[in-house]
């Protein structure tokens, strides 16, 4: 019964069309990104505030850590997962998520979470929506094992 319900719920993870795209968000978008911002956070310090601090608060390192952050967070956005894999496949790879961090598989956390770092350093989106399938059907069968 469990291998019946594995093949048909892992059937219907991998029949969701991946119709999920994310936003423009790479090296070059980032680097883009930093004139307009420091521009825009100094003119609203105004003139009278010391130009030392005005620099140590907004600079290059600092919104490019920003870019780079906003970046990374797109690709865990529920929105993203859920046209990856669908509803059975967000609840499965949620459950996938809290199985690796409850078992301490740290090779897998390491690969979730290297997996956003595809995009910003421009490579193409298919491994992250065929890992993301990978994931929501090794998270049903982490579920269906707890099953008697």
């Amino acid at each position: 019964m469990k291998i019946f319900l594995l093949i048909i719920f892992s059937a219907v993870i991998i029949s969701v069309r991946a119709n999920a795209s994310l936003p423009i968000c790479n090296l070059d978008t980032a680097k883009q990104a930093i004139p307009p911002r420091i521009f825009a956070e100094q003119t609203i310090d105004g003139r009278d505030q010391n130009i030392t601090l005005t620099r140590f608060l907004h600079n290059k390192i600092g919104i490019y850590a920003s870019e780079f952050s906003r970046c990374y967070a797109n690709v865990f956005d529920p929105n993203f997962i859920y046209h990856t894999v669908g509803i059975v496949g967000i609840i499965t790879w949620l459950y996938f998520v809290y199985q690796i961090i409850q078992r301490k598989y740290y090779f897998l956390l390491i690969v979730l979470l290297a997996l956003p770092l595809l995009p910003f350093l421009k490579f193409s989106l298919l491994p992250i929506l065929f890992a993301y399938k990978l994931f929501a059907i090794i998270g049903l069968g982490f579920l269906l094992s707890k099953l008697k």
